[in-house]
């Protein structure tokens, strides 16, 4: 969300401090529909 705002240094403190805290990002999902079906 930092990186697509510019905000590069914030985006690393916020990386960095989750990493501090062990907490990790959970995997994105994206859905394709084709012929209404997914």
């Amino acid at each position: 969300m930092y990186l697509s705002c510019g905000k590069r240094a914030d985006a690393e403190i916020v990386r960095a401090r989750m990493e501090e805290k062990g907490v990790r990002k959970q995997q994105g999902r994206s859905w394709v529909e084709a012929n209404n079906s997914s």
